[in-house]
């Protein structure tokens, strides 16, 4: 239980870091993100914390190595942290990169058809329910951009969860 175990402040601490960077990443506030995501992840590295640094490199680096235009690097970055975590169930961490970055990144290519075939195969294989509303928000720009449009976009890559009801 957190709070009553060696360790625990630390894991409150990485609990309130994480909903940090997610919050900044869906304010679309990338440079920030590319900030404030080195130190943790660094931090993480050198106390041997597999769980934060896995979380960090399936989830955010790969979006920080994206908005630096190195598309091929994020998804070499996360795939490698996704092999590196249990194949025994599906994890937060297969989600972070499986769906979420790989998914982000998948659009920056132009591949959302590959995208959106890939992640239904996941849904279907491996029932993914407990990520069912992030799944429905990545599921949504992929249809969105794989031809199944409600609506004119102007730049796809303006896109994100908040504004995407204003294309539907």
């Amino acid at each position: 239980m957190i709070g009553t175990s060696p360790g625990s402040t630390r894991q409150i601490g990485n609990c309130t870091q994480f909903i940090l960077l997610w919050a900044v990443l869906y304010q679309g506030e990338l440079a920030e993100l590319a900030l404030r995501m080195p130190p943790l992840l660094r931090d993480a590295e050198e106390r041997g914390d597999l769980y934060a640094a896995t979380n960090l490199r399936t989830s955010f680096v790969p979006i920080v190595r994206l908005a630096a235009d190195q598309p091929l690097e994020a998804r070499r970055e996360g795939a490698d942290a996704a092999r590196g975590w249990s194949k025994d169930g599906f994890h937060l961490q297969h989600y972070n990169f499986e769906i979420f970055s790989d998914g982000q990144i998948s659009l920056y290519l132009g591949e959302a058809e590959a995208a959106h075939r890939r992640i239904s195969q996941l849904l279907l294989a491996k029932f993914v329910l407990r990520f069912r509303i992030e799944v429905a928000c990545v599921m949504a720009f992929v249809q969105l951009l794989s031809g199944i449009t409600y609506g004119a976009i102007d730049h796809p890559a303006s896109l994100n969860c908040a504004s995407l009801g204003n294309h539907l």
